[in-house]
């Protein structure tokens, strides 16, 4: 479990720029946006409930499914920020992106363990994406754990 927890804790440290088309972190990055030159939370967040949800639901492209949840307002809360000040997932990118926003470091780790540990069977994940639904992102928010709401300081 801890040689887990380093990987992704190098992870999120090392990778968030490479921004390539597979979707790899650095999403804005790869839609043309800003370089990212400091690991960013919330799109670790989203990468890693992204190859969850594509590997599970093999409709779903990685690029759709990113960009989904940088749109679902809903995550914004789970998270534990306040709807009020940030009105989607995207908002929180860029705040980050600014240094405006800033998150603890071990509690991001266990945040993204959590999620990294799910499975196709866990009923939240199946939930997660209704390809049929005109919102297919509708529940995508409780895919993320309890612990990812105390991960911004």
């Amino acid at each position: 479990m801890n040689k887990m927890r380093v990987f992704v804790f190098i992870f999120i440290f090392y990778s968030v720029g490479c921004g390539t088309d597979t979707g790899n972190p650095g999403f804005r990055n790869s839609l043309g946006g800003g370089s990212a030159t400091a690991p960013i939370f919330v799109d670790s967040l989203i990468y890693s409930s992204c190859l969850i949800l594509s590997g599970c639901h093999t409709e779903l492209s990685f690029k759709r499914c990113q960009l989904g949840l940088f749109g679902h307002s809903p995550l914004v809360e789970v998270i534990g920020l306040s709807l009020e000040v940030f009105s989607t997932p995207l908002d929180v990118y860029e705040a980050e992106e600014r240094k405006q926003l800033s998150f603890e470091v071990t509690a991001s780790v266990t945040c993204l363990d959590e999620i990294n540990q799910l499975s196709c069977e866990n009923q939240k994940v199946r939930d997660a994406y209704l390809e049929d639904e005109e919102d297919s992102f509708k529940y995508a928010h409780k895919l993320i754990p309890m612990s990812c709401g105390s991960v911004y300081q």
